[in-house]
């Protein structure tokens, strides 16, 4: 049999659709194929200029072989790309009038190409190589189909049988009929109904859980017992699991030795597996138990799930693309495999230095380090860079001022490293490489901040986007406690612009978008994960309203753990009356009203005399404290104030007059104390406006009353808390007293309780 012919395809004739989808997914889609399309191509420049570059670019990748040790730049690769990009700009309207005369030259490349080992190792797909050489490239079809072949059939989750028992097929390939969508809706609007569907579930690692299913009929049964294999992840990770969760988990467990983790596959302990069962099987989950000693291994769970969604998506659509060409004669067969956009996880962190642990997380999950093949790494290093690991402090402070600091382990995780909040960033993954700083609409993941997101999403003018959230199927909201701190607004603005109808087609092909996609139940299919250190009301109303998983969603039951049975008032180290106010209030929408009135009519005028001077106001809401400070002001209270927004001057001059006693009162808010963790000196009677987010600030808070500097001669001083709640305060109550306090407390038809420690 003669050998076929060299199929030719002009790159820059494509039209924008047919780009996009060669660059997305490493070929022509197989509908514009002919019966006889196995066949090779060349490649065809138009000018002298640009076979000389494709003759660099070649070394360069021929270079890789001997050069696994030594990083290249990002200067460097951009020296190869940037005439490519250039050269498409001069190619547009031009002739091809001297492409014969070179025809041979191309033939001898193009063979260079093929016998390039590190072309082949390098560029694990044909669709990444093709977008580093796509700008005046003719494409070989073959060459891809048979490549995606061969690393189809080394994945063992790939064959038929496995895959009608997997999780993401079962979730993402289940067309919900309408009388199900309906149901799903009406239950997650009904509270008594959602009620009724509850259930409690006892694991041993994560403990007691509260699972709510979307109806009967779509509810869970998970066995807590099920090992990483039954959890259906790619055996790409799976080879490089045992390694990286080693090095991840230990690095980050402080004291504890490797000895004491389990000892079971892969080294993930049991949290970590019950975690990565309840996930890989689609359910949204809110874990607001995470602590600093639990962070990373969390961070490396949901990783792993974020990139085996990510693998799995690409491998679907390149084995339907090959089962479509092999069967161009049935036009009755469709696959709807695609979203009306790419991107597919979406990673929300608070600073630049966690995007860069989980990056780092990402890329040993991928590869060696003798094969890492990663774009534009130095590039990200050098942008999210130093590592959180360092000593180096997110706002640098002289000598004085750490002296005044009232540090803890919580801070310093916090607080070491890149803790810049504006950044978002897009990944393209495929087996063996990774892509960083990929546009939106070429990515698989995008990591970013609220701030990131809602500079795009907010923008002004033509700028303004948020097509690339259309077909997000995995949300992740981590370290949401300190986003809290932040500005809250932007993560609503996010969860508010998901799944939103696209101005703009971005060369979408319908005929391979998923049927509820098109039909609007998007929303009924995303998976959201959410992970706090702390429960808050705001947290708790994303969870609520945001996340209409048909797959249910599990929450841990906090009110069963065992620190949340005693409170953090048995951490005051001193005798303490504590008053605690009930406010009556019937709505949370007239909360902050009520609260002001009962606070400026009831409790305000008792601290006004003299003998209770050296009084803290600590106050939860930045919204409050304007309020308050601004009624101070027209009342003409002797005052001095301190937010997150003080500078450092103002800050220092307003602690010296309180210490002093030169003002009676001293207005602080929650995040100020939360970024810079002042020990706060002079306090003789506390108010808590509202109770803080973080449960130990009240403790420590209180723990600043007695200070020996202050009384030498040992004189005796009264000190008092004053506490304001309501009943919509119940969490908050219960990490600061403990459970069945915050009950009897909440029930009770009394409004005024006092506790004295000891």
């Amino acid at each position: 049999m003669k050998p076929q012919k060299s199929k030719k395809i002009k790159y820059d004739k494509l039209d924008n659709k047919d780009r996009n989808f060669v660059k997305a997914f490493g070929e022509l889609h197989p509908i514009n194929d002919s019966e006889n399309d196995n066949r090779k191509v060349q490649v065809v420049y138009e000018d002298e200029y640009n076979q000389k570059n494709f003759n660099k670019n070649n070394k360069y990748l021929q270079s890789f072989e001997h050069e696994k040790k030594e990083e290249v730049s990002d200067e460097d690769i951009n020296d190869v790309v940037a005439p490519y990009q250039q050269l498409l700009n001069d190619l547009i309207g031009k002739d091809s009038s001297e492409t014969k005369k070179r025809k041979k030259n191309d033939e001898k490349i193009t063979k260079k190409v093929k016998k390039s080992s590190a072309y082949q190792n390098e560029m694990d797909s044909q669709d990444e190589a093709i977008e580093e050489l796509s700008s005046n490239e003719e494409i070989d079809e073959s060459n891809i189909n048979s490549y995606s072949q061969e690393v189809l059939c080394k994945d063992n989750l790939d064959s038929e049988e496995v895959i009608k028992n997997d999780p993401f097929h079962i979730h993402f390939e289940n067309n919900l009929d309408e009388k199900t969508v309906e149901k799903i809706k009406a239950n997650f609007l009904d509270k008594n109904k959602l009620n009724e569907l509850k259930q409690n579930i006892d694991w041993p690692g994560l403990g007691s859980l509260i699972y709510s299913p979307a109806t009967d009929e779509t509810k869970q049964n998970l066995d807590p017992n099920k090992n990483l294999k039954q959890l259906f992840i790619k055996q790409r990770i799976l080879e490089r699991l045992n390694n990286t969760a080693e090095e991840i988990v230990l690095k980050h467990l402080n004291n504890e030795q490797e000895e004491t983790l389990e000892n079971s596959e892969f080294k993930l302990d049991l949290k970590q597996r019950e975690i990565l069962n309840i996930i890989s099987n689609y359910g949204d989950l809110y874990h607001s138990d995470v602590d600093v000693h639990t962070d990373y291994k969390i961070k490396f769970i949901y990783t792993l799930h974020a990139l085996n969604h990510a693998l799995k998506t690409r491998s679907r659509i390149i084995a339907h693309n090959d089962k479509l060409k092999q069967n161009k004669s049935n036009r009755d067969l469709e696959y709807r495999d695609q979203g009306l956009t790419r991107p597919k996880v979406l990673i929300i962190v608070p600073y630049r230095k966690f995007a860069l642990k989980l990056i780092k997380i990402i890329i040993r999950l991928l590869m060696n380090k003798s094969e890492e093949h990663v774009s534009n790494k130095k590039r990200f290093f050098d942008s999210f860079g130093p590592d959180g690991d360092d000593d180096k402090t997110c706002s640098k402070k002289d000598e004085n001022e750490e002296k005044q600091l009232y540090h803890d382990e919580d801070y310093d995780f916090l607080f070491t490293g890149n803790c810049d909040d504006h950044f978002k960033i897009g990944l393209s993954v495929s087996k063996k490489s990774l892509k960083l700083f990929t546009e939106f609409y070429s990515s698989d993941i995008i990591i970013a901040s609220p701030l990131g997101l809602k500079s795009v999403i907010r923008a002004d003018g033509e700028n303004q986007d948020h097509d690339f959230l259309s077909s997000i199927e995995l949300i992740i909201l981590d370290n949401a406690d300190v986003l809290l701190m932040q500005n809250w607004e932007h993560v609503v603005t996010v969860f508010d612009n998901l799944h939103l109808q696209p101005k703009k087609s971005h060369d979408t092909d319908f005929s391979r978008v998923r049927s509820w996609l098109l039909d609007g139940h998007a929303r009924l299919y995303r998976q959201t994960l959410i992970f706090s250190r702390i429960p808050a009301p705001q947290i708790n109303n994303i969870f609520n309203k945001y996340c209409t998983n048909f797959s249910g969603k599990y929450q841990i039951d906090l009110f069963k753990n065992p620190k949340y049975q005693l409170g953090t008032i048995c951490k005051i180290g001193f005798q303490l009356a504590q008053v605690f106010n009930k406010i009556d209030c019937d709505s949370p929408a007239d909360l902050p009203e009520q609260r002001f009135k009962f606070f400026t009519e009831k409790i305000l005028p008792k601290f006004k005399d003299e003998m209770m001077s050296h009084t803290l106001i600590f106050v939860a809401s930045y919204f409050d404290f304007v309020k308050l400070r601004n009624y101070f002001k027209k009342t003409d209270v002797n005052f001095m104030h301190i937010s997150e927004y003080s500078d450092q001057k103002s800050v220092e001059k307003s602690r010296y007059f309180f210490f002093h006693g030169k003002v009676h009162f001293m207005l602080l808010t929650e995040r100020f104390y939360f970024y810079k963790r002042y020990k706060i000196r002079g306090i003789n009677h506390l108010i808590f406006y509202d109770l803080p987010n973080y449960a130990e600030y009240y403790s420590s808070f209180c723990n600043f009353l007695p200070d020996p500097k202050r009384f030498k001669n040992g004189q005796l001083e009264t000190f008092s808390s004053t506490v304001l709640y309501s009943q919509f305060d119940a969490q908050k109550l219960c990490a600061i007293v403990g459970y069945q306090r915050a009950t009897h407390m909440i029930n009770s038809d009394k409004s005024v309780h006092m506790f004295m420690t000891e």
